[in-house]
């Protein structure tokens, strides 16, 4: 008579994609309003977006991962109690890190940061970096300031493009 088989004691975990980004619903707001908005980039690429507001905001945080779409940010609760409004938008092939072209993912953000003040009325908008997100924005701000790169040469820089320098200062 074979002896019954033993249950392994090992669980399988989740080793790729964004871990520990969710929120506790408990934990929004109670007058949380969420608004989905499908956008056309630049380049004619199609991205989408989700904002959360309480009503009344003239500033929106601003989160955005190049190739993940983690619409359940976790300071998404902090930032609404703050008084500002979330924004969380997905770049336009999430998921796929073969497609991930970083110049295409500026024109992500700016479809996003276009429809924030423009369609949706904010005033400010605040991008805000997580882990290396953070380090490559000032990294690259103060590349920028320190090189005399003109636009045309820069790698964002598309043919016929109208961008300059950024003359932005870190704080």
């Amino acid at each position: 008579m074979a002896e019954p088989a033993k249950k392994s004691s090992r669980v399988a975990t989740t080793t790729a994609g964004l871990r520990g980004v969710a929120w506790k619903p408990d934990r929004l707001p109670a007058d949380t309003a969420i608004s989905v908005h499908p956008l056309a980039t630049e380049d004619g690429a199609q991205v989408t977006g989700y904002l959360f507001r309480r009503g009344g905001e003239r500033t929106v945080v601003c989160a955005m991962h190049p190739r993940e779409l983690s619409v359940p940010q976790y300071v998404v609760p902090e930032v609404l109690r703050g008084g500002c409004a979330m924004w969380v938008q997905g770049g336009r092939s999430p998921g796929n890190d073969i497609r991930l072209e970083h110049e295409s993912a500026l024109l992500d953000l700016a479809a996003g940061q276009k429809f924030l003040r423009e369609s949706a009325g904010f005033e400010k908008t605040v991008l805000q970096g997580t882990s290396g997100g953070g380090r490559r924005s000032t990294a690259s701000r103060r590349h920028e300031r320190a090189t005399s790169v003109s636009s045309a040469r820069r790698p964002g820089a598309r043919p016929g493009s109208t961008r300059r320098r950024c003359r932005c200062r870190t704080v």
